[in-house]
């Protein structure tokens, strides 16, 4: 299990990637895995992620082999729970085919298990009364190095002789698919199961991680979207989930509100850009989200509030118009943008060949 952490405090989940390793005999592995894919080919496992609506975290790695969900925050636990359910009742099965009648139990299986424990205590008590215990991998790799300071999740997987395919042992800038390092948990279990009791040492070298500062960390959650002047984002397509708000019944005394100032009213929900129109003394205020998600949860908390900071009501609709893009989420959009820059480039490239090759022949005429 490995969930991604949310918010300025990082106490809320993002994501959640849940991996049922089915039970192996270790004496059918002849050497211990190297690769991901090896690792599937010694072991069985299903993978889930499951990612909450309105915590969009941007772009982050690609992980295909997946069955991936998207809920709501109050579903989140419901919804894991379904999962674990289903991967008992899958063990119940193989282990009936084999003419066995105990079922293996769930065991929870983690690297740094800290944040997984404080949301399942806090959070999701139902998810907890599904295991019958846990274990932490990272403690278990800093015995087997013998090492006072806990390893990172690359670190160890490349000590254990991961590390040919780059991204098996995931990136040092990207954020990671929580369902993707379920399947590297995994991957530091077979690996750490399959060494001998008499084995050396293991040898691990700690490469250095980015340090953030408080500002920085929690700056994504504070209000730094772009802002945009008499009117929506713009362009449209960098933009496109976006929602209009107009004020209803206040009072602007302050004056001319700057799209600074919505900013501040909306930095909670993370928008990542606002616009401001002011015009008459009424306000129209422009709030654009990182996916289409988060963009309907915005529309449906917001439409009606009450805003105290100008003593009025917000009366808000979705802008968003399908035929501008295709994407739903902040990774598509992005994919999508640098398809049309490539694309741009290549036509201006094509061009500028021509003009030379017409240039060409106009001086050989010459």
């Amino acid at each position: 299990m490995d969930a991604e952490p949310w918010g300025p405090k990082s106490v809320d989940v993002a994501e959640v990637g849940l991996s049922l390793i089915c039970p192996f005999d270790l004496s059918e592995v002849d050497q211990p895995p190297k690769t991901l894919q090896e690792l599937r080919g010694h072991l069985e496992i299903e993978t889930y992620s499951i990612k909450i609506c309105g915590r969009e975290q941007g772009k982050r790695e690609r992980f295909s082999e997946q069955n991936t969900k998207t809920v709501q925050p109050k579903d989140l636990e419901n919804t894991l729970v379904e999962v674990l359910e289903s991967f008992r009742e899958k063990l119940a099965t193989m282990v009936k085919a084999k003419g066995s009648l105990t079922v293996p139990p769930l065991v929870l299986v983690g690297f740094d298990l800290a944040f997984e424990l404080r949301s399942l205590s806090a959070s999701y008590p139902k998810i907890a009364d599904c295991f019958t215990s846990w274990v932490d991998l990272q403690e278990l790799v800093k015995e087997a190095a013998q090492l006072d300071k806990s390893p990172s999740l690359r670190d160890s997987l490349t000590a254990l002789g991961f590390g040919t395919v780059s991204t098996d042992v995931g990136s040092l800038w990207k954020k990671h698919s929580a369902g993707k390092d379920t399947v590297r948990i995994a991957a530091v279990l077979a690996s750490l199961s399959l060494r001998k009791a008499e084995r050396e040492v293991l040898p691990i070298t700690f490469t250095w991680r980015r340090k953030w500062s408080p500002a920085k960390q929690h700056m994504q959650y504070r209000g730094t979207g772009k802002l945009f002047r008499n009117g929506p984002p713009k362009p449209a397509e960098l933009f496109p989930f976006t929602a209009k708000l107009s004020l209803c019944g206040g009072s602007l005394s302050s004056g001319r509100v700057e799209a600074s100032d919505i900013m501040k009213l909306f930095a909670q929900h993370n928008p990542t850009a606002v616009g401001s129109c002011c015009r008459d003394g009424s306000m129209t205020a422009f709030v654009s989200m990182p996916s289409f998600d988060a963009l309907e949860q915005f529309v449906a908390s917001m439409d009606g509030a009450l805003c105290e900071a100008y003593e009025g009501t917000w009366n808000v609709v979705s802008i968003f118009d399908p035929t501008v893009t295709q994407a739903r989420t902040a990774e598509e959009l992005e994919e999508l943008y640098k398809e049309k820059l490539q694309a741009t480039t290549v036509a201006k490239r094509e061009q500028r060949l021509k003009k030379r090759l017409e240039q060409g022949r106009e001086d050989a005429r010459l």
